[in-house]
């Protein structure tokens, strides 16, 4: 208690910087600067509202979520599912194999989607037609430079799509060449070829372009109007030029 009858509560557990054997026995021994000081820091005590967080930065605890740059922009923690990652991540080059051999009516340069059996089958010598069948074992359909479509008995090389099926094949890679078709350019995680198509009499040659994706392939034929594709076993019939380009945009994307 002081001169003037006001009471100085206890220190000890409050502050406890301030009372030191030598400096703080007792409230009386004080100086005018220890009670000052006091006063600040119940001032400042009163003053900090609860549930206020400090502004220094937390020490990261061992064990704790790291990151990892997945090659593609963004970042993902490590205790994350990558099942749940896009396809986008695929590259192009593993989703298909190819092998080259004779069919019943020459060179043949055959595809396989590792995934869902989609297969292609591109004469060398052709100017812009192809075979396909949209999964394994599923209907063997004919495509002209132009898109007409037709149903095929049979494979046009089945004994290469029969070693595809049992898991043989070479990894697609840049640069395979198809004859007619040109060599294969890997662009934007497709694969594109192009075989040049005579125009009509007086016009310009054309070009049919096939791009094969991660998930399957687009066909753009010699003039654009008609278009095909197959995406994850499922065929797409009739597409127009613009709904194929949007399955390209698509696909550059993923």
């Amino acid at each position: 208690r002081l001169k003037d009858g006001s009471v100085i509560e206890s220190t000890e557990n409050s502050y406890p910087e301030l009372c030191t054997p030598v400096l703080c026995t007792s409230a009386h021994k004080m100086t005018d600067a220890q009670m000052a000081y006091l006063a600040e820091r119940r001032k400042a005590k009163e003053m900090k509202q609860p549930g206020e967080e400090s502004n220094t930065a937390p020490t990261e605890s061992p064990g704790a979520s790291s990151q990892k740059y997945n090659g593609y922009g963004a970042f993902l923690n490590d205790g994350d599912n990558d099942d749940g990652l896009a396809v986008s991540q695929t590259k192009v080059e593993d989703c298909w194999k190819y092998l080259t051999g004779i069919g019943t009516i020459g060179q043949f340069l055959v595809f396989r989607h590792t995934k869902f059996g989609t297969i292609i089958e591109l004469f060398t010598e052709s100017s812009g037609g192809f075979s396909l069948q949209r999964e394994q074992d599923a209907q063997v359909k004919y495509c002209s430079a132009l898109c007409s479509m037709q149903d095929e008995f049979k494979a046009f090389a089945p004994q290469i799509v029969q070693r595809l099926c049992a898991g043989e094949g070479a990894r697609l890679a840049q640069g395979v060449s198809a004859g007619a078709w040109g060599a294969g350019m890997v662009r934007a995680n497709r694969t594109v070829f192009k075989a040049k198509v005579k125009g009509r009499a007086g016009e310009p040659e054309e070009s049919a372009e096939l791009y094969l994706t991660i998930d399957g392939f687009i066909f753009l034929s010699a003039g654009g109007f008609k278009c095909i594709a197959v995406k994850a076993g499922e065929f797409m019939p009739g597409l127009t030029r613009p709904e194929a380009n949007k399955l390209l945009k698509d696909s550059m994307q993923a």
